[in-house]
């Protein structure tokens, strides 16, 4: 039984006297009617629990509310507007469970952490628009931070902060930790830069709930080397996100910066009605990173990762989705909306592309009212009506205040369509292609009428009506080469007209597109008398499996060449006739970043910053890349650089430099190769660092932490601090001239610096530092098999030689063998060799065994013998 009370107060003690008998634990629900005698804020106080079958008398504490101004004074008692304390903590320290903090509007400078670790509500009057909380100058500095020492700490299942922009704090502004809300607050404009310190904006152990926040313009960032993750939120292990919009956020520093919007880790995270875009992560999950939480009801677009293994919107891994928005994410390669791990993971009525498999979702584009605008609310269309119902939905409201569910259905994503006045939308399927491409539009209507429509389409790039009707809600088009706008008009039995218009919708692609000096560049560049002048628009003219052809001539730009499509850029008569020059910035020449990307018989000079830069892939052949020089504060790659994976072959790699004005080291003055990358049949010369290159850095040649370098010469490299010709911390090296390298460094080597990799059939020699002859340096467990240097003794391995090659002509660095070599026919054969040629052309073995090197010789007399 339930007792209500009604009684008069006095200051902060109630005195009840009642008389009960029930059968197990009573409650006594007590409230207070406004009177002279009763502050405003005092009128409910927490309920009693009462033993039972007994009269008892019980004295409850009251809570009180505590008042804060920005003139206040931390003496005062702080209980009224005119005895307000200055700093809400003062009032924190005298408030029991169950009171209020009431703050005037103003800017509050903390020095002191705000930590509300009991049942109070600290809460401003007019919201967060008017009541900032901001990191004083004077705030202490912990390094690293512990998650504790956030500008604001919650830590109880009662404790409230609501109403207040949190802005500058600069280890992180809000932590709770297991329990405690934050609503209605703007957390914007923080940082949490030391070590190991996750969570630009907010920080949720284990537990806690933050509704109704907008999280903006946060940034976990670090100074070192730590890993960083969730720049808008970071939760871990558990906790609530409701109805937040979490924009602009950026998790930074390396290969461990995920979460640019959030970072969920476990099963009873969940992230729930809320807006996750234009966030960015340098490596993985610009929107989400999620293990093993619930996302539902979210609209995840627009984030962005440079990375080009991780993904732009949502990096999944046994986690659930439900009623949501995944699109137009975006990494290096262009769209980027999901990654799963594992097996476990889940989608269900979600609407993302590529699709993913589950109950009700799609793959159509969602239809948004304007995209470019950042208007994410629903036209008609494919996630409208859409979802599933889930319990939480029934009293809830979207993200812009409207009941959860409108129409029956709940629709996907974080925000209802209302309807209204007429409104539509439309979407083509394919919307790239190559000629004829046949183009299937559909045409979605809302509105609280839409009973006798009529659509009007103009599917070209004219004003004219090409379709139009009652009942015209699908048409479809044939479109050749080239990129139309595409535009609807409906109306309704009440004459309620609406009208969208897509720019660009429409890409037709050339099979082929050319470009040439000459040329009267007309889109989309498919014949020699409308090529291109410019590489890049023909470029950007294309689709995967476009072949460009380029015309003999010199091309300048002032902008690298990005390559993100699976295109093939190929000049018409080879490198020496086609050259592609820096002509202004401080800018590289080309950029790749897909697996089939391919640029093909180019001179690539002049370039100010890496000549040639594969990122995860493509494919660089038949090129001459030479006098590219490149300044800074010391970096990787001077003429090439190639990043986890990607091949350069056939190409000549000559009096490229990359050195430093600062205190950086210059690392692969020629080639900089990590990863899965292969360097195969390439002669890479002369290249070097310049003055003043710091005290790090190695590899006048290649610098290699991965991957293959084959069948290629490295010879008359240079640095001045260590290792002129090939420094390998990783990878293999095969078949190989390795040769006239050198470093002035007393302690540097000129040849080879070996840790721990394997080398075959090479020659390494005449290679020098300080003037004494250097070929190699080896830590870790080095091994050479049928290799040509000096000296031998103590190499691990088998079959190696330490001869004089007999090299057709060192001083012109003619580094073929002669006929009577003792490299010819000391090789051990390896698979790949079969139907190869060496680095002259000719057959990669000639005489049954492979020679040592990069070249093969003939036998003594030089005639060629063929043995059965």
């Amino acid at each position: 039984m339930h007792r209500a009370l009604t009684t008069s107060l006095y200051r902060g003690l109630i005195t009840l006297s009642m008389g009960m008998l029930l059968p197990g634990l009573g409650a006594a629900a007590v409230s207070a009617t406004e009177g002279d005698d009763v502050p405003d804020g005092q009128e409910t106080q927490p309920t009693p629990s009462l033993s039972a079958l007994q009269t008892r008398d019980s004295t409850v504490p009251l809570g009180l509310m505590y008042y804060v101004t920005t003139n206040g004074s931390d003496s005062a008692d702080g209980q009224s507007w005119e005895t307000a304390k200055l700093t809400i903590q003062a009032a924190l320290s005298d408030a029991a469970s169950g009171s209020t903090v009431l703050v005037s509007n103003g800017i509050y400078s903390i020095a002191s952490q705000i930590a509300v670790t009991n049942g109070v509500t600290v809460r401003s009057v007019n919201g967060a628009d008017y009541t900032v909380v901001e990191q004083a100058a004077g705030y202490p500095v912990v390094s690293p931070y512990d998650s504790e020492d956030r500008l604001v700490l919650l830590k109880h299942a009662e404790a409230v902060f609501d109403g207040f922009s949190i802005t500058k704090a600069t280890g992180g502004p809000v932590y709770i930790d297991t329990a405690g809300t934050l609503q209605n607050c703007i957390v914007s404009n923080n940082y949490s830069i030391n070590n190991s310190i996750n969570g630009g904006g907010v920080y949720l152990k284990n537990g806690g709930l933050v509704k109704n926040c907008q999280i903006i313009n946060n940034t976990a960032k670090s100074s070192g080397g730590a890993v960083k993750r969730g720049g808008g939120i970071y939760m871990d292990g558990g906790g609530l996100i409701d109805t937040c919009i979490i924009t602009n956020n950026t998790s930074d520093s390396g290969s461990g910066a995920t979460g640019g919007g959030v970072f969920m880790t476990g099963t009873a995270c969940t992230l729930r009605n809320s807006l996750i875009a234009d966030n960015f992560a340098q490596a993985n999950g610009a929107g989400v990173y999620n293990t093993s939480g619930t996302i539902e009801s979210c609209t995840i677009v627009d984030n962005e990762t440079p990375s080009v293994t991780g993904v732009g919107g949502l990096y999944n891994d046994k986690g659930k989705v439900i009623n949501t928005i995944i699109a137009y994410n975006n990494n290096v390669n262009g769209l980027s909306n999901h990654q799963n791990a594992g097996t476990t993971w889940a989608y269900s009525y979600t609407c993302t592309d590529p699709a993913v498999p589950g109950d009700g979702n799609t793959d159509r584009a969602p239809q948004f009212v304007d995209f470019d605008a950042k208007d994410y609310r629903l036209l008609a269309g494919p996630c409208v009506d859409t979802g599933t119902n889930q319990l939480w939905m029934a009293d809830a409201l979207d993200l812009d205040g409207n009941p959860r569910i409108i129409s029956g259905t709940v629709d996907m994503g974080a925000l209802e369509l209302v309807p209204g006045p007429l409104r539509i939308g439309f979407e083509g399927i394919p919307t790239e292609g190559f000629a004829s491409n046949l183009v299937v539009f559909t045409a979605y209507a809302s509105g609280t009428n839409t009973t006798g429509l009529y659509y009007a389409w103009s599917l070209d790039n004219d004003e004219t009506i090409d379709i139009e009707g009652f009942g015209r809600s699908v048409v479809t088009n044939l479109y050749w080469p080239g990129l139309y706008p595409v535009s609807l008009t409906v109306s309704n039995a009440i004459n309620e007209t609406d009208m969208l218009v897509r720019e660009q919708y429409i890409k037709v692609a050339p099979e082929t597109a050319y470009v040439s000096t000459n040329g009267a560049s007309i889109y989309p560049y498919d014949s020699w008398a409308n090529a291109a002048t410019n590489i890049q628009d023909a470029l950007d003219a294309g689709m995967d499996g476009t072949l460009v052809l380029v015309n003999d001539g010199v091309y300048g730009i002032t902008s690298r060449i990005e390559m993100p499509l699976n295109i093939t850029l190929r000049s018409i008569n080879g490198a020496e006739k086609t050259e592609i020059r820096r002509t202004g910035g401080t800018i590289g020449i080309f950029y790749l970043t897909v697996p089939e990307a391919v640029v093909d018989g180019f001179t690539i000079a002049n370039a100010a910053d890496t000549a040639v830069y594969l990122n995860n892939g493509g494919v660089v052949s038949h090129c001459i890349i030479r006098d590219n020089h490149v300044p800074g504060s010391g970096g990787d790659g001077g003429g090439v650089r190639i990043d986890n994976a990607g091949k350069l072959a056939h190409c000549q790699i000559i009096n490229n430099s990359r050195h430093s004005s600062g205190g950086g080291g210059a690392r692969g003055c020629g080639i900089y190769m990590t990863g899965a990358a292969v360097v195969e049949s390439c002669i890479i010369t002369n290249n070097s660092t310049g003055a003043g290159v710091g005290s790090g850095g190695a590899g006048g040649g290649v610098y290699m932490t991965g991957g293959m370098l084959r069948n290629s010469l490295i010879a008359g490299n240079k640095h001045n601090i260590t290792v002129g010709g090939i420094y390998a911390s990783g990878g293999t090296i095969e078949s190989c001239t390795i040769v006239s390298n050198a470093t002035p460094a007393a302690t540097g080597v000129g040849g080879l610096y070996n840790s721990g990799r394997t080398i075959r059939n090479s020659i390494i020699l005449f290679n020098t530092s300080t003037n004494m002859i250097s070929n190699y340096e080896n830590a870790g467990a080095a091994t050479y098999y049928n290799c040509n240097t000096y000296p031998t003794n103590g190499l691990t391995g088998s079959a190696n030689i330490e001869d004089n090659p007999l090299f057709k002509d060192v001083a012109r660095g003619d580094y073929r063998l002669k006929n009577d070599s003792p490299c010819i026919n000391a090789g051990t054969n390896q698979l790949w060799m079969a139907g190869t040629v060496d680095l002259a052309g000719q057959p990669r073995i000639l005489n049954k065994l492979v020679d040592i090197g990069a070249y093969e010789g003939r036998l003594p007399g030089g005639t060629l013998l063929i043995l059965q």
